[in-house]
């Protein structure tokens, strides 16, 4: 008659996989992750730039709501896009509100 399986992998003598350690799969899933260390920090200009982006806001208008010129507009939404790792201002934006850098209700 077969043996009951109490629910623990054993290969044999050598002991194998029963005196490994337990792990939880949660604490798996977060070891490692240093949450500050993933959260780049913008400057107070380039979340104001990114802010208004979220709202939809063209380079041209951010540049006449905060009194500096389209180009430097470009560049604060550029280097926030590269801290940011996007390509792209719409999903820099996104990004940024989802890791609570920015909160478009509040620009």
């Amino acid at each position: 008659m077969p043996k009951a399986n109490s629910g623990h992998v054993s290969t044999g003598a050598t002991g194998g996989l029963a005196n490994a350690p337990r792990r939880d799969p949660l604490r798996c899933v977060v070891t490692g992750i240093n949450l500050s260390a993933d959260v780049p920090s913008l400057t107070a200009r380039e979340k104001e730039c990114i802010c208004w982006v979220a709202k939809g806001k063209s380079s041209w208008d951010i540049g006449a709501i905060l009194g500096i010129s389209e180009c430097t507009v470009d560049y604060h939404i550029k280097i926030a896009m590269k801290k940011l790792g996007t390509g792209n201002r719409m999903v820099a934006a996104k990004k940024a509100k989802q890791l609570g850098l920015i909160a478009p209700q509040f620009c």
